[in-house]
């Protein structure tokens, strides 16, 4: 039977950890590998600590359980960052991020997601008026019916009428 291999397991401090995805998360930042060859840890521990990190930004030298990131901003805040970030350059835009701890897909999906609670916004606001135009086709169409039936009964008094006078001649009032 073979023997059991054991792998030592490194301990990193939190700022190594942080500087490392400081790194992989820049946005002119070198690969995991190119990483890993400069750093002298495995390709796999970072890879572990990329996707352990997931869509958060490193804690960048806070202690692990405090949060940072995207999570506490508000809707106001959120759209703050997507006015002011509209028209940086690159750098400027890293720059930003990284101060603020955000990812350029952070503000990406704040954009989506704005623009589509502003569509299900006109959409609900659409929907509302087209029911509103629906009762208001409805009241002139019933309004319509009513209008043409007392049309055509006019209509067929005056035609009943002339037919009556072509008979009988003018009735002259009784007064005169």
């Amino acid at each position: 039977m073979g023997a059991k291999k054991y792998y030592a397991v490194k301990q990193y401090s939190y700022q190594v950890k942080d500087a490392m995805l400081q790194k992989l998360f820049a946005p002119s930042g070198p690969s995991i590998t190119e990483l890993a060859a400069e750093s002298g840890i495995s390709d796999f521990t970072l890879r572990k600590w990329k996707k352990e990190c997931g869509r958060e930004t490193p804690t960048m030298g806070k202690n692990k359980r405090e949060k940072s990131g995207n999570k506490n901003w508000s809707n106001a805040q959120k759209l703050d960052a997507i006015i002011q970030t509209t028209e940086m350059s690159e750098e400027e835009l890293g720059i930003y991020l990284r101060k603020n701890g955000l990812f350029s897909s952070d503000l990406e999906n704040w954009k989506n997601k704005l623009s589509q609670e502003e569509n299900q916004t006109d959409r609900q606001q659409l929907k509302s008026e087209n029911f509103e135009l629906k009762k208001q086709i409805k009241e002139h169409v019933r309004d319509l019916r009513r209008k043409e039936k007392a049309l055509a009964e006019a209509t067929a008094l005056l035609v009943m009428k002339k037919k009556a006078e072509l008979i009988w001649g003018k009735v002259e009032d009784d007064e005169s």
